[in-house]
């Protein structure tokens, strides 16, 4: 895990500390601030994919992207 957090290449969908900020602060200036804040493309995709897809479908789909389970 180090190696690959440690290496020269970015991973991908890794984002630089100011997008976190971004929404830190869309937060803290919110009148009603939410609970939680979609910062990266795959946090945004199963968003949706969350509201669209039955319960069995989802997990079918996060099986598959966690590698059929396997570390």
């Amino acid at each position: 895990m180090e190696q690959r957090l440690g290496g020269e290449k970015p991973l991908p969908f890794t984002l630089p500390p100011e997008a976190v900020l971004k929404k830190v602060i869309k937060a803290l200036e919110a009148r009603r601030p939410k609970a939680r804040y979609a910062v990266t493309f795959p946090t945004h995709l199963f968003a949706v994919l969350r509201r669209v897809l039955p319960v069995r479908m989802l997990d079918r789909v996060l099986f598959a992207v966690s590698n059929g389970g396997r570390r």
